[in-house]
């Protein structure tokens, strides 16, 4: 598991040496395709600024969410003020878009808020929004506004209070299809209900801000702590969201570098020698291998 508990670090100077554009080449090019924002908390924030590294839609927090206390450096949201708003123009006119990341419940929700594209969805057709409830069960929503109506699921989904990696991915609505699937930790899980709204197909994503942790960062908060969060304007494939699960990494992960003066390129799987006993060695990627 990439989450492994681990001394309080110091800042990394990995925030300078990662995967992405003007960067260091990627050793998942695939991740980049049709990325639209990766939102790493591990990389660190400036002031209220959350870089997204795949574009110029930054995130902003509504106070210092950034924790250096946890497993690793995350967003900790309190559940009664704190949030984070994304600029318009991430996913503006995909008809197919997933997102995803790592998020921790700090108990039981009521009808609390993960990802709300728009301010208010219930009023913008074009928008969606993923919530946590607890009023009846343990449940995982994901909702998309067409124009006659919504395309909404829930998944019985325990999350408890432990790390999670989510993945939901809205399909381009037709009539047959499941207009949302929802991957936990790597696996696609099943459907508990869904309503369908078939006869809206293909409403594109409208220029809308985006919000985590609440709706537009006044309402609805989630008590929770977030890592890494992405959003792609395409379908991701089952291993593709198995491979984000697997690697928290893998968006950011540079490609297989030589030693210098080694004349050998790193294995791969395998903690550069240069990194060992350093800030970004083990306690940068929480155990996982380099």
């Amino acid at each position: 598991m990439p989450w492994v508990q681990r001394p309080r670090p110091g800042i990394p100077s990995y925030e300078t040496n990662f995967a992405g554009p003007d960067r260091l080449p990627p050793a998942n090019p695939n991740l980049w395709q049709g990325l639209g924002g990766h939102w790493d908390p591990t990389l660190g924030v400036t002031g209220l600024t959350l870089p997204n590294i795949a574009g110029h839609q930054q995130g902003t927090l509504t106070s210092d969410l950034w924790d250096m206390g946890q497993s690793w450096r995350d967003l900790s949201l309190d559940g009664a003020a704190d949030a984070i708003t994304i600029e318009t123009g991430v996913l503006a006119g995909a008809t197919e878009f997933t997102m995803a990341g790592w998020v921790r419940k700090k108990g039981a929700t009521d009808v609390d808020i993960l990802w709300e594209h728009s301010a208010n969805f219930n009023g913008n057709e074009g928008s969606f929004v993923v919530w946590f409830d607890s009023t009846s069960g343990e449940r995982v929503y994901a909702s998309r506004k067409q124009a006659l109506g919504y395309n909404q699921a829930y998944w019985t989904i325990a999350l408890g209070t432990t790390w999670h990696h989510l993945a939901i991915l809205f399909s381009e609505v037709t009539a047959s299809l499941p207009a949302q699937r929802l991957w936990l930790d790597g696996t696609e899980r099943t459907i508990t209900t869904q309503t369908h709204d078939a006869a809206t197909t293909g409403l594109a994503v409208l220029d809308l801000p985006t919000y985590m942790g609440a709706r537009a960062a006044s309402s609805l908060f989630l008590a929770c702590d977030l890592g890494p969060q992405s959003a792609w304007n395409r379908a991701l494939s089952s291993n593709e969201i198995q491979q984000l699960f697997v690697d928290t990494h893998a968006i950011t992960r540079p490609m297989q570098r030589l030693f210098v003066g080694g004349g050998a390129a790193a294995p791969a799987g395998a903690i550069m020698k240069q990194l060992q006993g350093s800030n970004v060695g083990a306690d940068l990627f929480n155990g996982s291998l380099i």
